[in-house]
C-alpha cells in the first residue's frame, strides 16, 4: 500500500507531529498516526476528551476510588474543589471545595480502603469520600491525653488495607503551639480508618529531610525520603509496626517520584526518581533501570522543577510515565 494512501487514512491524532524517538516501532510518521504492526497496517486512535465543562481551575489529582462490589468511580481535586464524574456520559458533578488555594499539587495524596477514599493535600484536614458525601476525615484518639489533637494534618497518607499510615504531620491544639514533626508516621488500629493512639508512632530522625511519601509494596509499607527508603512491617503487640532502614543514599527527589505497578509475571514493585538514578524496587532490592531513560530525564528537567516529577502507573499498556 503506497505511504501516501496510507496517510489519508487518517484524520490526524495520536502520531501527528510527534517526536520521532517517542513513535511507537514500526510508525510511518508521514502517515500521521498510522503505524504497521506484524505485518498489518494500524491506526492508533489516540485519546478521546473525557468532558467538555469546565473545572474551577487545573486538576491536580485524578483517581478511580474502588468499591465493596468492585466497580470504581472516577474522582477529581482541584486545588479546591472535588469533583465525582458520571459512568455513562463523563460529566463532572461538583460534590465540595474543602480545600484552600494555597495547597501545591504535589502533595494531593490519597489512600484506598474498601468503600472509602481519603485524600490529603498536605495542608488542610484530611477529606474521606464514601461515594455518597465528602467529609473531615472522623479521627479520634482511644488513648486520653491531658491535650489530644483537635486537628492533624498531614503531607502523606496511605493504607494496607487494615490500618491508615499517616507522614510528615502536624498536630493542632487550640490554645497550644502547632506541632511539626516532619520525619514521623502514625497510624490506625487494625481493621479501623479512624482511631489513633498517641503511643503508636516512629519517628526517622537518623537521615535528614523529612518524610515524602508513604506507599504500600506488599506486605510493608515504604516510607520515602529524600535520601533514604525504609521499610515499615506488622509486627504485633506491644510494637504494633517496626521499620528498618532499606537505603541511606537513594530516596526521591519529590513526593510524586514514585509508583507502584505490577510487571508483567504479576509482581508488585515500585519504579522511582532518585537524586542519582532511576530505580526498580522490589522491597528489598534497587535496580537501575538503564542509563538511556535516565539520561534524557536527567539532561532535560528544569532543577527548578524537581518537587513537581510524578511517576504514574498505566496499567492498562503496561507502562509507567515520568512526568517532568
Amino acid at each position: 500500500m503506497p505511504l501516501q494512501t496510507v496517510g489519508w487514512m487518517s484524520k490526524g491524532g495520536l502520531m501527528l507531529h510527534l517526536p520521532s524517538e517517542q513513535a511507537p516501532e514500526g510508525s510511518l510518521l508521514d502517515g500521521k498516526n498510522i503505524f504497521i504492526d506484524w505485518g498489518f497496517v494500524k491506526r492508533a486512535s489516540g485519546y478521546s476528551k473525557l468532558t467538555t465543562t469546565l473545572l474551577n481551575g487545573p486538576v491536580w489529582l485524578i483517581e478511580q476510588a474502588f468499591r465493596a462490589d468492585e466497580t470504581t468511580e472516577l474522582v477529581a481535586c482541584t486545588s479546591a474543589s472535588f469533583y465525582k464524574f458520571a459512568s455513562d456520559t463523563g460529566a463532572p458533578t461538583l460534590v465540595g471545595s474543602p480545600f484552600t488555594s494555597t495547597a501545591k499539587p504535589q502533595f494531593f495524596q490519597v489512600a484506598h480502603q474498601v468503600d472509602k477514599l481519603h485524600i490529603t493535600n498536605g495542608t488542610d484536614n484530611v477529606q474521606t469520600w464514601d461515594g455518597t458525601s465528602l467529609a473531615t476525615w472522623p479521627f479520634r484518639f482511644v488513648n486520653v491525653l491531658p491535650v489530644d489533637p483537635n486537628k492533624i494534618i498531614c503531607k502523606t497518607i496511605a493504607s494496607n488495607g487494615s490500618r491508615m499510615f499517616l507522614g510528615n504531620i502536624k498536630e493542632v491544639r487550640t490554645g497550644h503551639p502547632d506541632q511539626d514533626y516532619q520525619s514521623r508516621i502514625i497510624w490506625t488500629e487494625a481493621g479501623t480508618s479512624t482511631d489513633l493512639n498517641q503511643l503508636w508512632w516512629i519517628d526517622f530522625f537518623d537521615t535528614p529531610g523529612p518524610i515524602f511519601v508513604i506507599l504500600p509494596l506488599r506486605e510493608a509499607m515504604m516510607i520515602y525520603k529524600k535520601y533514604a527508603v525504609y521499610s515499615a512491617v506488622e509486627a504485633g503487640p506491644p510494637f504494633v509496626v517496626e521499620a528498618q532502614l532499606i537505603s541511606r543514599y537513594n530516596g526521591l527527589l519529590g513526593p510524586g517520584a514514585v509508583t507502584s505497578f505490577v510487571d508483567p509475571d504479576g509482581i508488585q514493585k515500585h519504579l522511582l526518581v532518585a537524586m542519582d538514578n532511576i530505580y526498580l524496587f522490589d522491597g528489598t532490592r534497587m535496580e537501575p533501570i538503564g542509563d538511556p531513560v535516565k539520561s534524557k530525564l536527567f539532561q532535560n528537567y528544569n532543577p527548578e522543577y524537581l518537587s513537581s516529577i510524578r511517576c504514574v502507573d498505566n496499567q492498562q499498556d503496561q507502562e509507567v510515565w515520568i512526568l517532568y
